[in-house]
């Protein structure tokens, strides 16, 4: 339990210098633009907290099952780059537009002017909420959705279902599911 309270300890002072530069480097770059409101920022420090907490869990956990040191950084490292590629791929699928422009072309002359087709890779409504509950399962995905939200760098945001409660849930249950996981296998090494 004091590895993962130091985890959290050392994992948001480093989240608040991130978060500190960040505004420093937006303020300047949009020194013009509308500036970001009160409730909007106190969101994305809780969701970048409970972020941090969550990975810090997840990290936490791997180094009570792995009594090698240099195994367990590896594999939190693997663990972290594949969360990272996971929630990439997520926001890419779901943020897959239901039709895009075509042209037929023979050679150097086109045939067929620009039109409309629909996407084979578009996602149905279905599918779409299982990819979502598996991104807002993911903490890099959960970054990513956040980023979206409140950076806006791109048109797909509309089609990423952005909801803060449920994704503040699943943060908070994957904490305390790794937490008590790595409690109980501590415990019963401690047994041992």
């Amino acid at each position: 339990m004091a590895s993962f309270i130091i985890n959290i300890v050392a994992s948001i002072v480093m989240e608040m210098v991130c978060l500190i530069t960040t505004a420093i480097i937006c303020a300047v770059k949009n020194s013009g633009a509308q500036a970001i409101q009160i409730e909007q920022l106190l969101m994305i420090i809780l969701n970048a907290t409970m972020i941090t907490i969550t990975y810090s869990a997840i990290f936490t956990f791997i180094a009570f099952v792995l009594s090698d040191t240099t195994a367990a950084t590896s594999l939190v490292l693997l663990v972290t780059f594949l969360m990272f590629l996971a929630g990439l791929h997520l926001v890419n699928k779901i943020g897959e537009s239901e039709y895009f422009y075509a042209i037929t072309m023979e050679g150097d002359e086109i045939v067929e002017a620009i039109k409309m087709e629909k996407n084979p890779f578009f996602l149905g409504e279905e599918k779409r909420k299982i990819y979502q509950n598996i991104l807002y399962c993911i903490p890099s995905g959960d970054a990513m959705l956040m980023a979206n939200k409140f950076i806006r760098t791109t048109d797909i945001e509309h089609r990423l279902d952005y909801n803060n409660t449920i994704m503040e849930l699943y943060l908070a249950g994957e904490t305390v599911l790794f937490t008590l996981a790595g409690m109980v296998i501590f415990n019963k090494k401690q047994l041992k």
